[in-house]
């Protein structure tokens, strides 16, 4: 299923689920404190997953997570 334009879309981020384009869902840090990841907006695009930010808080990126790379990365938690 595609994300239909009155849904929002990367392109129009004031319409991803109202969210303003100001408006950062998480951060990333290093471990000496400096932000290395600012994600901005998600979306779906099919079966993936589009994640839109910031990478070092200048360089505009957008990644796609696909279902199976999701669950590799969920075997990563450990359930203890």
């Amino acid at each position: 299923m595609r994300i239909r334009p009155s849904e929002g879309s990367l392109r129009n981020p004031d319409s991803l689920n109202g969210r303003g384009r100001d408006r950062i869902l998480m951060k990333l840090y290093s471990p000496d404190r400096n932000e290395l990841l600012r994600i901005d907006a998600l979306a779906r695009d099919g079966n993936d997953l589009l994640i839109r930010g910031k990478a070092f808080g200048s360089m505009p990126m957008t990644a796609r997570l696909s279902p199976e790379q999701a669950r590799q990365g969920l075997r990563l938690l450990n359930p203890r």
